[in-house]
């Protein structure tokens, strides 16, 4: 997986036929630390001495572009192998291959679900290929293959990134980090206030009745005049 990601990778970057004193070595580097990308040890480790064979000037004049590209590969695949190594190595072997198995398959999984929706979507539509004079099934076999290759690319990095960004929990770790969240939480909920409780209003004036005189001197029945219009409910 790491080789086919380098070699797709410098295809974008590098143009066919051009000399190794007009490469993007710099965007060779983000290439690199894209992989690398959940992985902050091992991004630290990348810097220029992977270029050192071809940057230096008595080297890169005497090589070819063809002999030199594969240089720059190799010396890229071996970084990230390297890198990778030291990330594997601190889980036992049983362990390592169950990661790698259940990464892989998770991120298979992923990918190929989308992958199917892309091609209902492209046989949706691949009809309309005809308005341009083209035959459709050809132009549904060569667009379909080149999104399988996409999506083979894209399993190939993600299953990179996150075997180089993963990390295996133990009980003891999680213990630790539950007896954290309960401290914090009882911290919480002692320093919370509790709501003071209003007491209700109590009714400084007698209630008046539907039938009692209203008490504004009009002479009718309380339910007849200012009842209902808050004035002495």
């Amino acid at each position: 997986m790491i080789e086919s990601i380098i070699n797709t990778g410098l295809t974008s970057i590098i143009p066919e036929r051009t000399l190794p004193d007009t490469w993007n070595y710099g965007q060779v580097k983000e290439l690199l630390a894209g992989v690398m990308t959940y992985n902050e040890e091992a991004r630290a480790m990348l810097d220029d001495s992977i270029f050192e064979p071809i940057l230096n000037s008595s080297d890169y004049t005497s090589l070819k572009p063809e002999p030199a590209l594969q240089l720059l590969a190799q010396r890229c695949y071996d970084f990230l192998l390297e890198q990778y190594d030291k990330k594997i190595s601190q889980f036992d072997a049983a362990l390592s291959q169950e990661i790698e198995r259940h990464i892989v398959l998770e991120v298979l999984d992923i990918f190929w679900r989308r992958h199917l929706l892309n091609m209902d979507h492209l046989r949706e539509g691949i009809g309309l290929r005809g308005y341009g004079q083209k035959n459709p099934k050809l132009e549904y076999k060569r667009e379909g293959f080149a999104m399988f290759n996409d999506m083979m690319d894209s399993i190939y990095t993600e299953s990179i990134k996150r075997l180089f960004s993963v990390q295996v929990v133990t009980e003891e770790a999680v213990e630790k980090f539950e007896k954290k969240e309960q401290k914090k939480e009882a911290e919480v909920q002692k320093n919370t206030t509790a709501p003071v409780e209003k007491e209700p209003t109590k009714r400084t004036t007698p209630k008046i009745g539907r039938n009692d005189d209203c008490p504004c001197g009009s002479g009718k029945k309380f339910k007849r005049c200012c009842m209902g219009k808050g004035i002495y409910d």
